[in-house]
């Protein structure tokens, strides 16, 4: 795109519930991801790749899918694979993705 610019040291790869677990896959095995996010979804850990980028997962309060505890124990397993920069969080609602969580995960990724 004319006039885009990318910073390869803040490439984000993000997805949303069923779609958000593809995003660790796809930061772990491929070279121009810095960082992964999985909002309100979970994670294939044996299809985790050996680049150990940082990682957010985030989930509602109240989120029927994906809830605090699937969250909790997906987040788990990514650091059981050497994982360690890894942000866990929950916002406010249900299975949708708020303001505040939003602002959370850019604020994350543009931080380093």
């Amino acid at each position: 795109m004319p006039g885009v610019q990318i910073d390869p040291e803040h490439v984000l790869i993000l997805g949303f519930s069923g779609g958000g677990s593809m995003a660790p896959y796809v930061a772990t095995n491929e070279e121009q991801y810095t960082a992964f996010a999985v909002l309100h979804g979970g994670v294939f850990a044996g299809g985790l790749g050996t680049r150990l980028v940082r990682g957010w997962m985030s989930t509602g309060l109240a989120d029927a899918i994906w809830p605090v505890a699937g969250v909790a124990m997906a987040a788990g397993a990514v650091k059981n694979r050497g994982f360690q920069d890894l942000t866990v969080n929950t916002f406010p609602g249900g299975h949708e993705m708020g303001a505040d969580e939003v602002n959370g995960v850019l604020q994350w990724w543009l931080e380093k």
